[in-house]
């Protein structure tokens, strides 16, 4: 299972998603233990969707933006990784604000600013962001959140899963080869039995162009986007302790 590039890559989510934009949606949790490649599965396939469709709009400048490569699929993708509430309320406004459709968005590590504990600290916020979740297929096509838990998510989120992708590592040991594994849940009218198929299988590697060290790359730019945020976490996380610490 080598590396293959966007154009030659298949996917069965992409292919979902493209069938579906402008007018419909589908969403997606994708989940695995960690390090097992959940954000660059979301990455890559996002990446692929931009392609597909060959342009967007950016909430950078407001500008439309083609994308005839897989550098300038990439970079759409990176915009429409979303790390933390502010982000997602932005890209909300600004869709409304232009009547615009994103094609995909990935909330990536969704449990760290989305988790169900947040219901408990800040009812209001919760009551805020479900409001806004309620009209997402307005403003995108494609919703996917990645967290190595379903359960730890916020409750109304576990119901945009209209897919749950689990993330398996390829036999042969050590390697960057990975399953994306589709499971849909049909209930039956008595919502009490439901049947479970697999609807698709990605194949994929976890291997994106570049290296960290590089920020002009498609895995270095998503590198220190990441680092940044976990910046801002820990910077978050001091302040409250010093706040503690006052009292």
């Amino acid at each position: 299972m080598n590396y293959k590039k966007l154009p030659d890559w298949n996917s069965g989510m992409h292919k979902r998603i493209v069938k579906r934009h402008p007018d419909g949606f589908i969403g997606a949790i994708i989940q695995g233990e960690r390090g097992q490649g959940k954000s660059m599965y979301a990455y890559k396939l996002m990446a692929k969707v931009y392609l597909t469709i060959g342009k967007y709009q950016s909430l950078n400048d407001g500008e439309i933006h083609q994308v005839t490569n897989e550098q300038e699929a990439y970079q759409a993708a990176l915009e429409h990784m979303i790390f933390s509430p502010r982000e997602l309320i932005n890209l909300f406004k600004y869709n409304n604000a232009n009547d615009y459709v994103t094609p995909a968005l990935c909330l990536d590590d969704a449990t760290v600013h989305f988790n169900s504990y947040k219901f408990f600290v800040d009812l209001y916020e919760v009551i805020l962001l479900k409001g806004m979740f309620d009209t997402i297929r307005t403003v995108a096509t494609g919703l996917l959140l990645t967290c190595p838990k379903r359960r730890n998510l916020l409750s109304f989120l576990r119901d945009y899963d209209d897919l749950k992708i689990e993330i398996k590592q390829a036999p042969g040991g050590e390697n960057h080869n990975r399953y994306a594994r589709a499971y849909q849940f049909n209930w039956y009218p008595d919502d009490k039995k439901y049947r479970v198929i697999v609807p698709f299988q990605d194949k994929y590697s976890l291997y994106v162009p570049g290296n960290k060290e590089d920020p002009t790359t498609p895995y270095g730019a998503y590198y220190e986007k990441r680092k940044k945020f976990n910046e801002s976490v820990t910077d978050k996380m001091e302040e409250i302790m010093r706040e503690k610490e006052k009292r």
